[in-house]
């Protein structure tokens, strides 16, 4: 069985390095980084293999580019990597800010059957309902929808290929349906492509939790606020996938995003400052310094007075 991992990423850190490395030694399969290098040219130590998302060649191909194709269509990336690495049976994607805890990384990697047997492995598997974000723009191609979460996931060679023709077909359908001026058109992400894609079509999906053992819960792999690396690795090992896992300025970045998004849904302030509570901002001073912490503080405060006067 050949299984390659495609860590998804636009830089390359020590951070990284070390968790790619990590990966490489305990996963007993090799490590590509697959790289969107749209802002510029990403550099990748020797020890791991490197695959650019290249969207000229998918354009050849016949398939769509949003604009936001990097976000929104990560199902883009097995299709790089598939080009590239032919030869690969299955790849596992993963995303830069996924970590696991475990003592040893074939406790994951070694519990799944081979890609003869399950052509997709995904977290938060489901039928879905109109009230999913992605459901609308899906349905347009499918009256029966399907969601996952796309952090971390598994495609067999012969689903990747499946995928990547289908995409293809459904660009021409969509592009024709822009040219005529049709309103509210959104090209489907790759949790809802992907899940509904295989699911329709009579290939194998299976979430990961459906192998014996319990690797993920809404606690511990979600979206949304992010966890402190730093916090996360002084934490004794719980088996589990923990998901968004950043550090450093990304941490802040995340924070200010998730702190902004509960203002625009006009959450009450007091709510708000129940979750940006002291214990998070002394993790913003762990992963930045005090400092910028407090500056942090204030802008929350000064923001929440605004919204309620």
């Amino acid at each position: 069985m050949s299984e390659v991992i495609l860590v998804r990423t636009h830089y390359f850190d020590e951070i990284l390095e070390g968790f790619c490395s990590r990966l490489q030694a305990e996963s007993g399969r090799q490590v590509v980084a697959l790289v969107d290098e749209s802002k510029g040219t990403v550099a990748v130590p020797d020890a791991f293999g490197k695959v650019t998302l290249d969207f000229e060649k998918l354009t050849e191909r016949g398939i769509y580019i949003p604009r936001d194709a990097a976000w929104r269509c990560g199902d883009y990336c097995y299709y790089a990597a598939r080009l590239a690495r032919p030869e690969a049976t299955a790849f596992w994607l993963v995303e830069a800010d996924v970590r696991f805890r475990m003592d040893h990384l074939s406790e994951f990697f070694d519990t799944f059957p081979g890609p003869d047997e399950v052509d997709f492995i995904v977290a938060g598997y489901h039928k879905s309902t109109s009230k999913w974000w992605w459901y609308g723009a899906m349905h347009a191609f499918s009256e029966q929808v399907y969601g996952c979460m796309y952090p971390l996931t598994r495609l067999s060679a012969r689903a990747i290929d499946h995928l990547m023709t289908r995409r293809a077909e459904h660009s021409v359908v969509f592009q024709e349906r822009l040219s005529k001026g049709e309103a509210g058109l959104s090209w489907p992400n790759d949790e809802s492509f992907t899940a509904t894609t295989l699911s329709c079509d009579g290939f194998i999906c299976r979430d990961i939790n459906g192998f014996g053992r319990t690797f993920h819960s809404k606690k511990t792999f979600r979206v949304g606020r992010p966890v402190s690396l730093r916090e996360l690795e002084t934490q004794p090992n719980d088996g589990q996938i923990h998901h968004p896992v950043v550090s450093g300025q990304s941490f802040l970045r995340k924070m200010k995003y998730s702190f902004s998004s509960l203002l625009k849904k006009e959450v009450p302030a007091e709510e708000i400052r129940g979750i940006f509570n002291t214990r998070l901002f002394l993790l913003v001073a762990l992963e930045t310094d005090p400092v910028t912490a407090l500056k942090f503080h204030e802008d929350c405060e000064a923001a929440l007075a605004r919204s309620v006067s």
